[in-house]
């Protein structure tokens, strides 16, 4: 069995990009998803000016162990996607943090007593015991129904929030330096 010359990792890592950019760009044009199209520009910010950054410059160091040249090339390019989720993730979070932090603090106070006070008012509503952690989880839950009919963006920072929202709510309630 001859075959061909094996392709470089830096030739191999172009091939995937190429192959990537071009999935994420059907994604985002499939059904015009919103998510898909936020996604899209978090992973390919130079597409405009065709300047895309070479991300396997970030790991053209690495030396992989002696071995099988396709499976390393795979390797590479497994890192190089690793990389452009990172990325995706790391603005999402970014955004969540953005919002949580600053936005929704400065439109609606802190999570600890926003909540609290919706508390209050479900539970009086409800005629029952509710408390401010569970606030956040019924709002995950509205977001969750409104995801089923269409994802957004905006809808998956919320969610993120709300969880965020909870994890500050049950670790205020934490004794400061174990006292």
């Amino acid at each position: 069995m001859t075959r061909g010359p094996s392709k470089t990792a830096e030739e191999c890592a172009a091939d995937w990009r190429d192959m990537y950019n071009a999935y994420q760009q059907y994604e985002a044009s499939k059904n015009h998803d919103p998510v898909a199209a936020e996604l899209y520009e978090v992973a390919n910010p130079d597409r405009e000016q065709n300047t895309q950054k070479q991300p396997e410059q970030a790991h053209e160091n690495y030396v992989y162990p002696a071995g099988n040249p396709e499976r390393d090339e795979a390797r590479h390019a497994t890192r190089i996607s690793m990389s452009k989720s990172n990325q995706v993730m790391r603005k999402f979070l970014d955004d969540v943090a953005l919002k949580v932090c600053e936005e929704r603090q400065a439109e609606y106070d802190v999570p600890e007593r926003n909540h609290a006070r919706a508390a209050k008012l479900m539970a009086t509503y409800l005629e029952a015991d509710i408390e401010a952690e569970q606030v956040c989880l019924l709002n995950i839950a509205q977001k969750l129904s409104r995801c089923t009919h269409q994802i957004t963006y905006d809808s998956l920072l919320d969610i993120a929030g709300y969880a965020a929202n909870c994890a500050a709510i049950l670790a205020s309630r934490l004794p400061v330096n174990g006292t």
